[in-house]
Formats: structure tokens, C-alpha cells, sequence
């Protein structure tokens, strides 16, 4: 009998136990659909001002290294009003709502932004429609529209728009700023990298955090565009070219090769490239009036969060950050004349 009761007794507490141990916490199975859309909005309007923000940052640093050193660019060049477009319509259905509330349901061609340093500074402002360019109708998307900017502004004479701000029709002539043709974009990528492939730059988010200083993030900008005016691309590829023949010639002769010929040659010169852009670009930013003193610094920072960088050995194609702060400081001291500032043998103190 009083097995039986151990028994029930044990039976009990076990219950209770798997009840307390077991049992989830209750909640709505379903959250009411007007506040997901609500939160939905919210979250919509800040990306796309933070996305936005990020774009006018980009491009804004990017403008002077590419107005000042257009002579660099040979033919690649172009003419540019220095503005952001944007139709409503054209945004993805999921935002139409937050950016509606951001910018108002007229579905017209209008400004976005336009660049503190672009040729529509004090002349066009956030807001203004666009009716005429040139005495031309308005195409009905924006990506006509640009096309139609670009074709008018080719050989550089004015710009003559008819805008409405505020309910009035406005005539403004703008002179389009005449610019190195290799545009920035910008990647959603978390990597902290830049790259140039001969036509244009793009720069990753990851990269753009990183270098929280605006001269830091145009140190790369001027980079990746120095790979381009001293056609660093090219180059690569026709070395890659020579190595690919150089493993045929060993494959027919018998010989294996793996392609490692092919490899060699991609990477052939390549510290020497990018060490001439470390160096091109910091003139680039030197044209167009950047603040260059403690620049190398950027590459201490580097370092930390890739301490791999720091030493490794000459196969690799990039030089070690050592060599990079180095050689940047040495630079910056010869092209501002000023050694008795810069000291070029000592570093400086770390500063973030």
C-alpha cells in the first residue's frame, strides 16, 4: 500500500515537472496585419534614407577627384548636371507606401538630390519637377529622361531646364560640370573592399562604414580610379593572356601545368600596380584639394581587422600594409613640400 502511494506520488511530481519544464510561453499566433504594415513602413523609409544617404555620401566625395583630374582621363569623359532623379512608380510596390510618405504621391520626373559640388548647386533644389530639357518633353521614365540629359549635355553647352517649384514654372540654365566617365557605384556587399574593372568603381557598404572619415573613404575612391587612368586592367588581362599561352606551350610539350602559368601572369606586376595607384591616387586627391596628412593611418586600421596583411610574402598581390602607410606618408610629404611637418621616418601616434 504504501509502494502504491510512492508510486502515485512520483507519478504526480514527474507531471508537474514535464508542466513546468515544457510548457512554451503563449503568444499571438498571427500579429494584426495593420500593425506588420506600420512596422513594414517604418523600417522601408529608414533604409531607404540610409541607402540614400550612403549614395550621396559616395558620390558627393567622389564628384571632385573626378572634375579635378579629368585631364587624366584622357577620352573617357562626359558631362554631368550633378543631380539625382527619381518617379515615384519606379520604386519597388512593397516601398511605394514609404515613399510616399517621404516624398509625396505626385508621380512626376523630380530632383532627389543635388551635389554641393555638382553644376546644379543654388540652381535646382530636392523637390522640383522637371518639365522641359532643352525644349524637350519630359520621356516618361527616368531612365529616358537621363538619356536625354546625357545627349544634351555631350559637348558640354548649357542646359537650359524648365522646372515648376512650389507652383511656378522656372527657366534655369545650368553649365554640366565636365568629368573623368568611370562611375562610382555603390555595392551592398558587408566586405570591406573597393575595385576598379576599367569602366567604372565600385565601392561595398562594408568599405564605406569602415572608413567613417571622408578622406579616408576618397584615399580608395582615388585608388580604384587611378587603376583605371593608368589602365591597370588591361594590362593584367594581357599578362593573364601571356600565362595562358605559356601553359599551352608547356602542355603540348609534354610538360603538366595546371593553369598555375596562367595565375602567374594575372598576378605578374600586380604589387607594382598597386602600389603606382597608392601613390597616383593620393596626387588625384592632391588635384582636388582633399586633406592628406595622417592618411596612412587608414591602413593601421586596415590592419586590425586583417592582421594577415601586416607581413606575408611576395606572391601575394597586394603589398603589405607596412609598405602601404609607408610609402603613402613618404608621398604626402613630397607632394605638400613640407618634410618639416610630416616626419617620413617615424610614425605617428595611433588615432582613431
Amino acid at each position: 500500500m504504501i509502494a502504491k502511494h510512492i508510486q502515485t506520488a512520483l507519478i504526480g511530481a514527474f507531471c508537474c515537472l514535464i508542466a513546468a519544464c515544457s510548457t512554451p510561453r503563449q503568444y499571438e499566433a498571427e500579429l494584426p496585419e495593420e500593425l506588420l504594415q506600420k512596422e513594414q513602413t517604418e523600417q522601408f523609409k529608414q533604409a531607404l534614407q540610409y541607402q540614400l544617404k550612403q549614395r550621396i555620401r559616395l558620390v558627393e566625395i567622389a564628384h571632385p577627384l573626378l572634375i579635378h583630374n579629368v585631364e587624366r582621363c584622357g577620352k573617357r569623359t562626359r558631362y554631368s548636371a550633378g543631380v539625382f532623379l527619381h518617379k515615384i512608380s519606379e520604386y519597388p510596390k512593397p516601398q511605394l507606401k514609404a515613399v510616399k510618405q517621404l516624398y509625396g504621391s505626385e508621380d512626376q520626373l523630380k530632383v532627389l538630390h543635388v551635389l554641393d559640388t555638382g553644376a546644379s548647386s543654388e540652381k535646382l533644389f530636392a523637390g522640383d519637377q522637371i518639365l522641359l530639357i532643352n525644349k524637350h518633353p519630359v520621356p516618361d521614365t527616368s531612365e529616358a529622361a537621363i538619356d536625354l540629359l546625357k545627349n544634351e549635355m555631350q559637348s558640354g553647352q548649357t542646359l537650359k531646364l524648365q522646372v515648376m517649384r512650389n507652383k511656378q514654372k522656372l527657366e534655369i540654365a545650368i553649365q554640366p560640370d565636365h568629368l573623368c566617365d568611370y562611375p562610382i557605384q555603390l555595392s551592398q556587399s558587408d566586405a570591406v573592399n573597393g575595385y576598379a574593372d576599367g569602366s567604372q568603381i565600385i565601392i561595398t557598404s562594408g568599405l564605406m562604414r569602415f572608413a567613417n572619415k571622408d578622406n579616408q573613404l576618397a584615399l580608395i575612391i582615388a585608388h580604384e580610379l587611378a587603376h583605371n587612368t593608368l589602365h591597370h586592367i588591361p594590362q593584367r588581362l594581357s599578362n593573364t593572356a601571356w600565362g595562358g599561352l605559356i601553359d599551352i606551350i608547356l602542355n603540348t610539350s609534354g610538360i603538366p601545368s595546371p593553369f598555375v602559368a596562367a595565375g602567374l601572369g594575372a598576378n605578374l606586376y600586380s604589387q607594382s600596380y598597386e602600389t603606382e595607384a597608392d601613390l597616383e591616387g593620393l596626387e588625384l586627391m592632391y588635384n582636388a584639394g582633399f586633406e592628406l596628412e595622417g592618411l596612412e593611418l587608414f591602413w593601421r586600421d586596415m590592419a586590425m581587422i586583417h592582421p594577415a596583411i601586416i607581413t606575408h610574402n611576395q606572391s601575394t598581390s597586394h603589398p603589405t600594409t607596412v609598405e602601404r602607410a609607408i610609402r603613402i606618408r613618404k608621398e604626402i610629404a613630397e607632394l605638400t613640400k613640407d618634410s618639416r611637418s610630416i616626419d617620413t621616418t617615424s610614425p605617428p601616434p595611433y588615432e582613431k
